[in-house]
């Protein structure tokens, strides 16, 4: 077995070139429950500090397993050419 020269070893890459690393969750905010705004202690409202107003889940940075090595971070020497 080699290192992997697609992913150096690592098993993942941030994905394709064509694909930004950003995934956005579609998931409502559980602070704020979509709004954006929270009650401050003084009764006012505030923009939402998880998801900074957005009102779903802040973005996640995602690693896409390698499709060399399928994550493993080592091939086989014919599979390294």
């Amino acid at each position: 077995m080699v290192t992997c020269p697609n992913c150096m070893g690592e098993g993942k890459i941030e994905g394709p070139r064509w694909q930004p690393p950003i995934n956005w969750s579609t998931k409502t905010c559980p602070t704020c429950k979509g709004s954006g705004e929270v009650h401050n202690k003084y009764s006012q409202w505030d923009i939402c500090p998880k998801c900074e107003g957005w009102g779903r889940e802040p973005p996640l940075i995602t690693s896409f397993r390698c499709s060399v090595c399928n994550g493993v971070g080592m091939v086989l020497p014919s599979r390294a050419s």
